[in-house]
């Protein structure tokens, strides 16, 4: 296994054929927690500059924002 943890829940009947890459087990670790709460806070902030740069696009349409602070917005936004 690639982390250390504990597993909490095997996915397979032992015998079961699987597929190479298949999981077989849910496992529990400090690691991984670590991975996933980096991934959904980075998802987070994504998400945020999407919806920035969606509610700056009019604005800059009506000239009160200038092309240089939309294309900021834009070179952040994953969208």
């Amino acid at each position: 296994m690639p982390v250390a943890g504990r597993i909490v829940r095997v996915l397979v009947a032992p015998g079961a054929a699987v597929e190479a890459g298949a999981p077989i087990a849910e496992v529990q670790s400090p690691d991984a927690a670590v991975v996933r709460a980096d991934a959904d806070a980075a998802r987070a902030t994504a998400q945020s500059l999407a919806y920035q740069y969606r509610l700056a696009l009019p604005m800059a349409r009506q000239g009160a924002l200038s092309a240089q602070e939309l294309e900021s917005l834009s070179a952040a936004s994953p969208a």
